[in-house]
């Protein structure tokens, strides 16, 4: 013979308690106070107090939502399809909000226009046809330590009160804050099928940006409920509903990138160049607008900055004897590199500071006549004195090509640069030339002491003129 039972499952109200109890305490309230911002109501008045009983205290909500509680069930139905699931403006999910508070409790009661349901020290459920004429009254012996009710409120005085509405805590009224700041932004969001399965979507919504009160952590706010800490010097306040795991403590790495990049178009211009080197400057760029990776970048390495170029390393150090940074690959991870190549926010140090030769052609024109022999007879007394050993020696007079250069065998010189006859010019480019025998870095120190080192050689060879 079989027993009929009301439903296939049975909830352990102590046992969902337990497994809520990782959230903060503050936590009940935020569940109750979200509940009165989704309705039609205007105030919130709560007190909370400790009892003479250890550990308990007593809480009170009240609100003056017209309708009240227009199913009574909601108050004590876990998963019951709620209302609010298909409009993403609205805070409420799963309908745990008044059940996570009751798991907390020893006895409660929820008094509203259409009647009262009193939950009983044994576990029990009555109801009542006492009513309330406009509004809806929670009360309840909650398990809460004294410190812990001094913690509570201490923290729901954090909540971001919405437009239109007046919280009290225990007489003393929450300020309404006004941001210094405000954008809409494209983000996920999630909502009910007209099946009334949670889907994930995307949608434009509002997201406040609030200045914390002195010793606020910032966090990202669900229409004024704090969800989770975010290291951005503001609060980010999204006008919908924010996808949390099943803790409701953390969003996903996806929705903070595209959430902080919004921000970041927005305060780009507020951020000092400190502010501008904290990770999440770096965190928002991939999503960020090109305008918004110039500035950033400016800000981060300074005006001019410069992409390392690894196969060009002496440009990166000229790009530093000229006061340019240069950023290395390390600096940024592949989807930040590519918004900041793709916004041209740096180019590469090769491409402004390269050292190397440039201007090389087919067909270059050869110097001849008196100045081209001259500097032809002085350049191998000067080489062969400077190295110990001739080179081979081109003599050019061709604007296309550079003033000189050096090669395993050849030195080559471009009378098209000449400051004159033969002089003191022509020993800087030889300097110059032969010290590459040392060294092809024009900015390390062996060049370095390459020429210094040449340059004093030739200073001993005092006739060299007369030669020529």
């Amino acid at each position: 013979m079989s027993t009929k039972t009301n439903s296939w499952i049975d909830v352990d109200l102590e046992g969902f308690g337990q497994l809520m109890a990782s959230r903060p305490k503050v936590a009940i309230l935020h569940d109750l106070l979200q509940n009165v911002f989704d309705e039609d109501a205007t105030t919130a008045t709560v007190t909370l107090e400790p009892l003479p009983r250890r550990g308990r205290a007593r809480l009170t909500v009240m609100d003056d939502c017209p309708d009240g509680f227009a199913d009574l069930r909601d108050a004590y139905t876990l998963y019951k399809a709620s209302k609010k699931k298909d409009d993403p403006t609205k805070r409420g999910r799963f309908n745990e909000g008044e059940k996570f508070v009751l798991s907390q409790c020893d006895e409660a009661s929820i008094k509203t226009t259409t009647g009262t349901v009193l939950f009983d020290r044994d576990g029990q459920r009555r109801s009542s046809s006492d009513r309330t004429e406009t509004g809806s009254i929670f009360s309840g012996q909650v398990r809460l330590t004294n410190e812990e009710v001094r913690e509570i409120l201490e923290d729901v005085k954090h909540v971001l009160v919405p437009t239109g509405f007046t919280v009290t805590i225990n007489g003393e009224t929450l300020e309404s804050r006004e941001p210094r700041r405000k954008t809409a932004a494209s983000l996920p969001t999630i909502v009910a099928d007209e099946d009334g399965v949670l889907k994930n979507t995307k949608r434009t919504a509002w997201v406040e940006i609030i200045e914390p009160l002195n010793g606020e952590p910032p966090m990202i706010y669900e229409m004024g409920i704090p969800v989770v800490e975010i290291d951005v010097p503001w609060h980010l306040n999204v006008g919908q509903k924010v996808p949390l795991n099943r803790d409701r403590d953390n969003v996903t790495p996806a929705y903070r990138s595209k959430l902080l990049a919004a921000v970041l178009d927005q305060t780009i211009d507020l951020l000092s160049e400190s502010d501008a080197t904290k990770s999440w400057v770096k965190d928002a760029l991939p999503q960020a607008t090109p305008e918004t990776v110039r500035e950033a970048v400016t800000l981060i390495y300074g005006e001019g900055a410069v992409i390392a170029s690894p196969h060009d390393r002496e440009a990166d150090k000229n790009a530093i004897t000229h006061g340019v940074n240069v950023i290395h690959g390390g600096a940024f991870d592949r989807a930040q590199w590519e918004a900041i190549k793709g916004a041209e926010a740096a180019e590469s140090s090769a491409s402004k500071f390269s050292l190397r030769i440039k201007g090389m052609v087919n067909d270059p024109v050869f110097a001849d006549g008196p100045l081209a022999d001259a500097v032809r007879r002085y350049s191998h007394i000067v080489i062969q004195h400077l190295l110990g050993h001739d080179m081979k020696l081109d003599i050019y007079n061709d604007p296309r090509i550079v003033m000189g250069t050096h090669s395993e065998d050849r030195i080559t010189v471009n009378l098209c640069y000449a400051e004159g006859e033969v002089g003191p010019w022509l020993d800087d480019l030889l300097i110059h030339e032969c010290a590459h025998e040392f060294s092809g870095d024009h900015l390390c120190l062996k060049y370095i002491h390459a020429c210094t080192r040449l340059g004093a050689k030739l200073h001993g060879l005092n006739d060299r003129f007369l030669e020529v």
